[in-house]
């Protein structure tokens, strides 16, 4: 991540994880799995790109006033300013079983 906001990746773009896209604005966060990639723009929102596979792209619909981001192997979670974490993508062993009192 830049410090003019812009987001630069490099290295193997096999599933298109470095692909980073055009449109995505101000970003404020980055975060990267085994074959994904995330950001995080200023306004809230999250982007993914790359493989999806286990649903790692499937970012959750309505899902917005995000305030920080990670990715893991296969999965990504997000923490919403009102202290509620979402995850996403894998779940074989749990990963996105977000526990009741988080969500």
């Amino acid at each position: 991540l830049k410090s003019d906001r812009a987001v630069v990746g490099w290295g193997d773009n096999q599933y298109g994880q470095i692909s980073v896209p055009s449109d995505l604005g101000r970003v404020k966060a980055i975060a990267a799995g085994q074959l994904h990639s995330l950001a995080l723009t200023e306004d809230g929102s999250v982007h993914a790109w790359g493989s999806n596979d286990h649903g790692t792209n499937d970012v959750p619909p309505g899902l917005g006033r995000v305030k920080s981001i990670s990715a893991g192997g296969y999965f990504s979670v997000a923490l919403k300013e009102d202290g509620k974490v979402i995850g996403w993508g894998a779940n074989a062993l749990g990963q996105v079983d977000v526990p009741g009192e988080l969500t």
